[in-house]
């Protein structure tokens, strides 16, 4: 959504309307894309366990990359801290969900 309508996505998500302009809409679209990218990389990478695990941690540290960003947002009182808030749940959602993937990845491979 945020790549085929960013101005109402970041509505959705809090973020002033005056803070809609062609930048943040670029900068949206772009978020859009590398996250689509990064789970096309999981998908193929489907049948090799350790890849699997390599792009777990990866995205695990884009995760709380984005999620250190968006407390810095919230802490500096911007303007922004309530679109700020609704996007840290997912980016700290998902930092716990690769490195769960992750570390499940690595057990199994411990035990084979």
């Amino acid at each position: 959504m945020a790549i085929v309508l960013p101005g109402q996505f970041s509505r959705l998500l809090g973020f002033p309307a005056a803070h809609d302009n062609a930048t943040a809409r670029v900068m949206g679209r772009l978020f859009g894309i590398r996250d689509i990218a990064l789970g096309v990389q999981v998908w193929h990478a489907a049948e090799n366990p350790t890849r699997i695990a390599e792009l777990a941690s990866h995205n695990a540290m884009v995760d709380a990359g984005d999620a250190a960003i968006l407390v810095g947002a919230i802490v500096t009182r911007k303007g922004i801290a309530r679109g700020a808030m609704s996007s840290l749940a997912p980016a700290v959602s998902g930092c716990i969900a690769w490195i769960l993937l992750s570390r499940r990845i690595a057990k199994a491979d411990g035990a084979r």
